[in-house]
C-alpha cells in the first residue's frame, strides 16, 4: 500500500484473473490518496475473491465511499449501437432483440453530447453478477461493475484514438476511442509483452468503419488493422510518461514500480472517476436475466388416467327381510 491518510471521495477497482488493483481518489483534483495491489489465488472460488476484495477495502480504508469495479475477462469484446432519440420501451425492445439474436445480455448506455450509444458487452454475464455481489459482501458501498475499456477511457485525453491495456499476462485488451468515448474493444494476445503496461496512439481513422459489425472475428481484424497503423506511426513505449487526466488535472507521475504508477492503476483510476460522478451521469450495466441460467420448470398439466380395468363393486344394500325386521323392532329412545 502507498499514500497518505487523507480522506478520499471514491474507490476504483480493477479485477483481473490473478490480482486486484485499487485506488482511493482524493477529495479534489487528480490526487491518488492510496493505492493497493492484492494477489487473487483462484478467480472461480468465491472465498478467494471475497478475501482479496476485503483486503483491498482494508488497504484503502474506504468504508463509506462509493465504489466502481472494472473488469474485462479474457475473451470479452464490446461494440456500440447508436440509440439517439430512442425511448425507454424502445431501448428495452432493442436489448431483448440483441440478447435473442447475439446472446449478449449486458448493455451499457453512454451519453456523448447529443448522441447516445448503447454499448453491447459480450462477456460472462453470470460472472459479472457474482463479482458485484461479492464486492458488496466485502463491504464496498454503492458497488457497480463496468467494462475496463469504459473506465480507462475516462482518464485519457481527447486525442487518444487507441489504447492497448496489458493488465496481466493473460488479460489484455485494445480499445478504439473517439473523444474519450469507447467505440469498440476486444481482448488481445499479450504474450511476450511487459505487464502491466498501457500503450496509447492518436492516429486518425474513420470510426464509421466499426458500425454494424456484430461478429467478434471481424471486429478483432479491424482493430488489429488500426493497431498496426498506430504502431507504425508512434513509438511503442511503456506509459510511464503518459499523463492520466482527472477532473481537468493531470495525475502525478510515479515510477513503474510504484503502486500509483499509471500503467498499474489507469483502469482503477478511471473506475474511481466514474464512482465519483466526475464525467456525467453514472449508468450501471444493464443485464437481462438469462433464462438458460435459471432452474428449468417442468410443465406437467393434470390429466385423467385409467388405472384399472376391473368394474367397481356396487353394494346392493340390506335385503327385504332385513328391512321388515328392522321396522318391527322397537327403537331405542335416546
Amino acid at each position: 500500500m502507498s499514500g497518505s491518510t487523507d480522506i478520499g471521495r471514491s474507490v476504483g477497482i480493477e479485477l483481473c484473473s490473478n490480482l486486484v488493483r485499487g485506488v482511493l481518489l482524493g477529495e479534489a483534483g487528480a490526487d491518488i490518496v492510496r493505492a493497493t495491489e492484492v494477489a487473487l489465488t483462484a478467480h472461480d472460488d468465491d472465498r478467494s475473491v471475497l478475501d482479496a476484495l476485503t483486503r483491498v477495502r482494508a488497504d484503502l480504508g474506504a468504508d463509506t465511499l462509493p465504489a466502481r469495479l472494472a473488469t474485462f475477462p479474457a475473451g470479452s469484446w464490446m461494440r456500440r449501437v447508436d440509440v439517439t432519440g430512442q425511448s425507454g420501451p424502445e431501448l428495452n425492445v432493442l436489448r431483448a432483440e440483441i440478447d435473442r439474436r447475439h446472446r449478449a445480455a449486458s448493455t451499457l448506455l453512454v451519453d456523448d453530447g447529443p448522441r447516445r450509444w448503447l454499448h453491447v458487452l459480450h462477456w460472462p454475464d453470470a460472472g459479472i453478477r457474482r463479482i458485484e455481489a461479492l464486492a458488496e459482501r466485502a463491504g464496498f458501498v454503492d458497488v457497480a461493475v463496468e467494462p475496463s475499456p469504459v473506465a480507462l477511457a475516462r482518464v485519457l485525453d481527447d486525442e487518444t484514438t487507441l489504447a492497448e491495456r496489458y493488465a496481466t499476462g493473460g488479460e489484455s485488451s485494445a480499445t478504439v476511442l473517439q473523444h474519450r468515448i469507447p467505440v469498440a474493444a476486444v481482448s488481445i494476445d499479450g504474450t511476450g509483452r511487459t505487464h502491466p503496461m498501457l500503450v496509447l496512439g492518436n492516429d486518425s481513422f474513420s470510426v464509421e468503419l466499426f458500425d454494424d459489425i456484430v461478429v467478434a472475428d471481424a471486429l478483432t481484424e479491424l482493430i488489429d488493422t488500426v493497431r498496426e497503423r498506430t504502431r507504425a506511426s508512434t513509438v511503442d513505449t511503456p506509459s510511464a510518461g503518459v499523463a492520466l487526466v482527472v477532473d481537468g488535472g493531470t495525475v502525478p507521475q510515479f515510477p513503474p514500480h510504484d503502486l500509483r504508477a499509471p500503467e498499474r492503476q489507469c483502469v482503477a483510476v478511471g473506475a474511481a472517476v466514474g464512482a465519483a460522478g466526475l464525467v456525467g451521469r453514472i449508468r450501471p450495466v444493464d443485464i437481462i436475466t438469462d433464462a438458460a441460467a435459471t432452474t428449468p420448470v417442468d410443465h406437467r398439466p393434470w390429466v385423467v388416467e385409467r388405472v384399472a380395468t376391473v368394474a367397481p363393486t356396487v353394494s346392493a344394500g340390506p335385503g327385504v327381510a332385513r328391512r321388515t325386521v328392522a321396522k318391527l323392532l322397537p327403537r331405542r329412545r335416546r
